[in-house]
């Protein structure tokens, strides 16, 4: 769409503004090679970034972006250690490996087996190195490191989510209505606001900020309200009532001494308690489509943490390990809690855009239809939704159910659902659908499993 190709257009001259500067680990995250935030289809998911991270690293065109070395880690194969009975002899156990796990074992236990090579590249378990590789070329296989690639595509993606909204070249984008609004499926970008505060001289927003920030606090604590506290940002929505306990002694050392500092600073003994704040309106992990919550991430004054280092100056203060001073450092503490609990004037200002509404209102006939995937080809369930009149959406859906009985996808009747309200009305009520629909597929998912293993693979 054209919203799109403005994006990627704006995209591009965010990147070219970022080499000319030359620096910073947005820049170094570029350099590596690692994708590219926006594309001409659009804005990627946080998912779709990381796998194509890994396309990259696969390939040998991305590195890591701290020292420019390629990701690797030992190669390993999983498979299964079985105990089977001799067949001469039932009370002798024999060890057989396999590719999965074998029916007449009395025991099967899944390993992960490191795996050699030689000048011929072939790869075997170590068990059998010695007699299937060459003993003068033989060494350790390498694989790339999903996992490592992973985490720091996803780390790469927020900096440069973050670097772009906040860059004065973001301003185009408001310009763009269509792009805003979520035409043809275009992912909306929340707004992240970001403030210095430093209590020995703040500016009217640090001070507002941070006055937000203690209230926030301090109202969830009082009313008894859930939230969470995490390091880093949510990597599905089980996250959001998790309380990281280092994320929460950093947070209550942080709230306890800018709380003393500001009652008098003249008293105030040791490292000035200064820190970054990152809020976010509408804040959601990838899985979570409604994006319900708010978010506060601390980032602390690297110099005033490091004072609280075990073993450092002061014996008396000492906190927090070296390590969990650098984790804390990278990850920021993020505090997560609904939105109807924020107390930030800010979330009563800003508007909601449903890209979902937007796709319905540009269709021919106010009409999209959606599927939710299944474990095989068939998908779980396929849904159409419809706008009837002004805040009135129709969802009519169908399961299909797996029978035990003929090993087939048997399909519902139709069923449909009224959802009244605006478009962020719809997004809750198409993601409670969605919830409902990945209970069929894990129900699916059992039932197959349970009918292969008393009637075999069909």
């Amino acid at each position: 769409t054209l919203a799109n190709e403005n994006m990627f257009k704006v995209n591009q001259k965010y990147k070219e503004a970022v080499k000319l500067e030359g620096k910073g680990n947005v820049y170094a995250a570029i350099q590596a090679n690692f994708p590219d935030l926006i594309n001409k289809d659009g804005k990627l998911s946080e998912e779709e970034y990381k796998n194509e991270a890994v396309k990259r690293a696969a390939s040998k065109e991305l590195k890591n972006y701290r020292n420019g070395e390629e990701y690797k880690t030992v190669a390993r194969k999983t498979e299964y250690l079985n105990y089977v009975p001799s067949e001469d002899n039932p009370n002798r156990i024999l060890i057989v490996y396999s590719d999965s796990p074998l029916p007449n074992a009395n025991r099967s236990q899944k390993i992960r087996s490191v795996l050699y090579t030689d000048k011929t590249g072939k790869m075997v378990p170590a068990r059998d190195r010695d007699e299937k590789l060459d003993r003068s070329t033989m060494r350790r296989a390498e694989m790339i490191d999903e996992n490592a690639i992973k985490r720091d595509a996803g780390k790469v993606y927020n900096m440069l989510n973050k670097g772009f909204i906040n860059s004065p070249i973001y301003e185009e984008v408001m310009i763009i209505p269509s792009a805003r609004q979520g035409v043809s499926g275009d992912t909306e970008i929340n707004p992240i606001y970001t403030t210095s505060v430093n209590p020995a001289g703040m500016s009217k927003d640090a001070t507002t900020e941070a006055t937000s920030f203690l209230n926030q606090v301090d109202m969830l604590n009082r009313n008894g309200l859930s939230y969470g506290v995490l390091l880093g940002d949510a990597e599905n929505k089980d996250d959001y009532l998790t309380k990281n306990s280092l994320a929460v002694d950093a947070l209550d050392l942080l709230t306890e001494q800018f709380g003393l500092y500001i009652t008098n600073p003249k008293k105030y003994k040791g490292v000035t308690p200064s820190f970054n704040i990152e809020y976010s309106t509408d804040y959601g992990s990838i899985d979570d489509l409604t994006k319900s919550k708010a978010a506060i991430k601390i980032k602390p004054n690297s110099v005033w943490l490091n004072s609280y280092q075990k073993g450092g100056e002061s014996f008396e203060t000492g906190v927090f390990k070296k390590g969990q001073i650098n984790q804390i450092l990278e990850d920021g503490v993020t505090l997560i809690f609904d939105q109807q609990n924020d107390i930030n004037v800010r979330q009563g200002l800003k508007q909601y855009y449903s890209p979902l509404m937007s796709e319905i209102e540009l269709s021919p006939n106010n009409f999209v239809s959606k599927q939710h995937p299944g474990n095989d080809s068939v998908p779980t369930a396929e849904l159409k939704i419809s706008k009837s009149a002004s805040e009135l959406y129709y969802a009519t859906y169908r399961f299909n159910v797996y029978n035990e009985k003929t090993s087939q996808y048997d399909q519902s009747q139709f069923f449909t659902k009224e959802i009244r309200g605006d478009g962020r009305a719809l997004d809750r009520g198409i993601q409670k659908m969605n919830e409902g629909f990945e209970r069929v597929r894990i129900e699916n998912k059992q039932r197959k499993a349970i009918d292969q293993k008393l009637n075999g693979q069909k």
